[in-house]
């Protein structure tokens, strides 16, 4: 394994003895991809502590370094650094504020505090004073009277002082609460363009055209000079295109067994939607050639339904089975056949993780697909561009699984409660 870290290249052996891979003893991945899925998740430093990184950005052997012209690269940095600069000067802005609101939520629980002591001082003073009225009689009474109607006077503005800085106190967690949901919605928008950043950087130099900050700074105010422009989108960015997962044929793989270097007509086969034909065209990337060799699975009809008839994916109550766990989604599954499918919602989500929810497929062996949810929607990947939940089921009950997982040459077959047996 080949990666990328702090501008070096890391090679990591990976050790197979039987029919387990691993990176140390003991083996207990039962393939390439599954070690690899299984440190997408987890952090190299389980292995390495030196390697505190995630294995996120894949790159294919077959990856074109052909992606566009210098000026069409330049002006991509150019606008991915001035949405960097403006999501960074935000989200430092929503820093502060949260710091200045967390300040005040502790001077009012200190003035709260205070207020409670007062509180307290003034009802020992009420009870002395009834029990001294008692004792007296004549002028000394009335005058511990008068003392004690003052006393109460003085409680009703501390309660009234308590009740107001209470309601402040709230006031001022809501806020923070909100100010916190809207720095996690900044932050992962900051890396993705700081990834598109060094990966536009990489192209250029590749091309060598080496870009100074100076010159970049420049050319930023440039272009914020000239115009606002128009947004830049997801598809626009073009981030996905980078780390596009890009299929052999069977012709290429005989070939690879081989030893042998594919031919330049099939170095690039995929099916595109009309969403990725958009977002690729957009980002520049390398040619796709269709292949009439590409390698498919056909998988059963599932019974019940045609190709013109509704399809049970369309209720939701077929396969969304709500916040349970993974044993007991495992228990559902077990004896189902090949294709089997539920969905389960991550039990005690907040409202910021992007992981809500997993789809459980029984196909072989019982898989685990995560779902996320971005700002345009939700997918297994980015581009999450699927509007609701149910939208991506019916695409995946057509649409092969395998471009997310190799084990899964299947669709989502049969939602697990609409076909019980």
């Amino acid at each position: 394994l080949t990666l990328r870290k702090g501008g070096n290249n890391k090679l990591i052996r990976i050790m197979h003895c039987g029919s387990l891979y691993g990176f140390s003893e003991p083996l207990t991945f039962r393939s390439v991809p599954e070690l690899i899925e299984h440190y997408q998740e987890q952090s190299l430093a389980h292995y390495n502590p030196r390697l505190d990184v995630r294995l996120l950005f894949a790159i294919s052997r077959f990856y074109s370094r052909d992606v566009g012209d210098v000026e069409g690269l330049r002006q991509k940095l150019i606008v991915t650094t001035a949405e960097y600069e403006a999501n960074n000067k935000r989200y430092h802005e929503l820093y502060t504020d949260f710091t200045m609101s967390a300040q005040k939520m502790q001077l009012f629980r200190m003035k709260l505090s205070g207020m409670n002591e007062i509180f307290e001082m003034f009802n020992d003073q009420i009870k002395i004073n009834e029990n001294f009225q008692v004792q007296q009689t004549g002028n000394d009474r009335r005058k511990l009277q008068e003392n004690c109607k003052i006393l109460y006077i003085r409680v009703d503005r501390v309660k009234k002082s308590q009740a107001e800085f209470s309601t402040q106190l709230e006031d001022a967690a809501q806020r923070n609460r909100r100010l916190d949901r809207e720095m996690n919605t900044v932050k992962p928008e900051i890396m993705r363009l700081q990834r598109l950043k060094t990966q536009y950087t990489m192209w250029l130099e590749q091309k060598g055209c080496i870009v100074s900050s100076k010159e970049l700074s420049e050319d930023i105010a440039d272009y914020l000079g000239q115009s606002q422009a128009t947004p830049v989108t997801e598809d626009d960015a073009g981030a996905h295109a980078i780390f596009e997962q890009l299929y052999m044929t069977r012709d290429d793989i005989e070939q690879l067994m081989k030893k042998e270097q594919p031919s330049p007509a099939a170095k690039f086969t995929k099916t595109l939607s009309r969403e990725d034909r958009l977002s690729i065209s957009m980002a520049s990337p390398p040619p796709l050639i269709s292949s009439g060799s590409r390698m498919s699975m056909s998988m059963p009809s599932s019974p019940g339904f045609s190709s013109g008839s509704v399809k049970p994916h369309e209720d939701k109550n077929t396969w969304f089975v709500g916040p349970i766990s993974r044993a007991d989604s495992a228990n559902r599954l077990q004896g189902k056949r090949a294709g089997t499918f539920l969905v389960r919602s991550k039990a005690n989500a907040n409202p910021g993780d992007p992981h809500v929810y997993t789809v459980d497929i029984q196909f072989r062996t019982l898989k685990h697909i995560r779902v996320f949810r971005g700002n345009s929607g939700f997918g297994f990947s980015e581009p999450y561009h699927f509007p609701t939940l149910k939208d991506l089921i019916v695409h995946y009950s057509e649409e092969s699984l395998v471009k997310h997982n190799p084990d899964l040459p299947t669709t989502l077959l049969y939602p697990i409660n609409a076909f019980p047996t």
